[in-house]
């Protein structure tokens, strides 16, 4: 950003800040002020966890802001999120992707904590399939359901848990299920997101959550004691 200004968050009683003061400006070799704004932004976005089995809205890890540059105002949009060289558009990107770095293929335990975190870009939802086996390991039955709605410009969290999927699923035990989100059209917007039924590494497994650098949840595992 080229110039001096303040910057606000989305709201009429959003604070104003000055950019000077929260992030002095660097004056380039060519007389260009650059202001970086990284921080300033970062530190009024956060991420809410919470422990529950219902889909949730993340209110303030993204928002809207503006900046007045010398009487000229430009008004943007910022998530709690960071790709470095992105090669994509950060519209596309949140389209098509959860906010995690999660492999696309994972084991869950039923008590193991297993959340996915979206940026609705446009109106959509989010849905689940289920894949039920017999002794076999063959498939005998599936069942669909939408778990929540989204609206845009909104960020949802989803908690995915083996035992809070089941009793969306009337109690059942699934082997597999499919996650992603779609249009109303049923355009799939998202890659599929796959959780499959495991066993418990250890008695003593315990569970750390941190957020990960796109604003979602990172779960670690341990088979110790940890003091």
């Amino acid at each position: 950003m080229a110039g001096a200004g303040h910057g606000e968050g989305e709201g009429a009683d959003a604070p104003q800040v000055s950019a000077s003061e929260d992030s002095p400006p660097l004056r380039a070799a060519d007389g260009i002020v650059v202001i970086n704004i990284k921080e300033i932004i970062h530190a009024r976005l956060s991420f809410l966890f919470q422990n529950i089995g219902l889909v949730y809205e993340q209110p303030t890890i993204a928002a809207t802001f503006t900046t007045v540059i010398n009487g000229t105002t430009v008004t943007f949009r910022a998530i709690r999120a960071g790709v470095d060289d992105l090669a994509d558009t950060p519209g596309n990107f949140l389209r098509q992707n959860f906010l995690t770095w999660q492999p696309s293929l994972k084991p869950v335990t039923y008590y193991s904590p297993e959340f996915l975190t979206y940026y609705a870009v446009e109106d959509c939802s989010a849905k689940l399939h289920a894949f039920f086996t017999n002794a076999s390991g063959s498939v005998v039955s599936e069942k669909e359901i939408i778990l929540s709605d989204f609206s845009k410009d909104k960020v949802y969290t989803i908690p995915l848990q083996y035992a809070s999927v089941s009793e969306k699923l009337e109690n059942s035990l699934p082997a597999y299920y499919d996650v992603w989100i779609e249009k109303a059209s049923g355009e799939r917007l998202t890659y599929v997101q796959r959780y499959y039924a495991s066993d418990l590494k250890s008695e003593q497994e315990q569970w750390i959550l941190f957020e990960n650098s796109l604003g979602g949840i990172l779960k670690s595992s341990s088979c110790c004691d940890i003091h």
